[in-house]
């Protein structure tokens, strides 16, 4: 880590034919991975690799992502991921994406709060001095963002306006760290999205706030509000579009694991 300034890294993808969706598209979830995927090689490069952090019982933890999707890759087509880190602040990090496809064209921008912990207590710890200098800040932001708190669920919605699905918490769901990793929640949301909205449009922004972890063997009750245009977090849609407000919870005792809000784009 002595020295060194890496700042900006890329790293290109492929989207694999089992990677793509019904639209032979690498959607938001393989997104999500490649995304993490260029953090972690970032840290690597940096001095700062898992292993390395590992062995003094330290790690990240992601809170929080926002993503603008402009379009998605398809099949083969080579991708670009563009990350930096744009601030820390005590325990906080936050990091950045730019995404391009063919031609060098934007395909997608997203920013990321991250908390640096003790693994063993669980607890923030302040971020070393020395992380500035290894992966050499740039205040530059990929879209602005300031990470604005999401709204807590208040009581039961109204079930003609929502969905609720229930989910087991499967092995291949689990991360290295034995806790689902933070893309299989999305996976969760996607799959209780009205099925009208998930043919005929695509998501455009995704907004999501960890809270808590569950584990194998855990149960996970996902609801999801439609949003009336013009209501809070939905007040600048695309025309024909939706958005949504999405509650994650442990389905046994209720405890809110995550909150999240998308927006949705008909498709032309």
């Amino acid at each position: 880590m002595e020295g060194s300034t890496v700042r900006h890294f890329a790293t290109e993808f492929a989207p694999r034919f089992y990677e793509l969706n019904a639209r032979r598209q690498a959607g938001p979830v393989v997104l999500l991975h490649y995304l993490e995927e260029a953090a972690v090689s970032h840290s690597g490069a940096a001095g700062c690799s898992l292993q390395e952090l590992e062995g003094r019982g330290v790690g990240w933890v992601l809170n929080r992502w926002y993503i603008v999707v402009e379009r998605y890759p398809v099949w083969d087509e080579k991708v670009s991921v563009e990350t930096w880190p744009a601030a820390f602040d005590r325990f906080y990090a936050t990091r950045e994406f730019i995404v391009r496809g063919r031609d060098n064209t934007r395909m997608a921008r997203a920013t990321s709060r991250w908390i640096y912990l003790s693994v063993e207590k669980k607890r923030p710890l302040r971020i070393p001095e020395g992380f500035a200098r290894a992966y050499g800040l740039d205040p530059e932001r990929a879209v602005e963002h300031d990470f604005a708190a999401l709204p807590v669920r208040q009581g039961e919605w109204n079930l003609t306006t929502s969905g609720k699905r229930i989910f087991a918490v499967r092995r291949s769901d689990l991360d290295g760290y034995h806790h689902v990793n933070n893309a299989q929640y999305v996976q969760w949301l996607l799959e209780s999205v009205p099925e009208q909205t998930y043919d005929l449009a695509e998501l455009q922004s995704l907004e999501i706030e960890y809270r808590k972890e569950v584990g194998y063997g855990g149960r996970v009750r996902v609801d999801t509000l439609a949003l009336e245009p013009g209501a809070e977090g939905a007040s600048a849609l695309p025309e024909g579009g939706q958005a949504y407000l999405h509650s994650i919870e442990d389905a046994d005792t209720l405890r809110e694991l995550a909150v999240a809000r998308t927006i949705w784009k008909r498709q032309e």
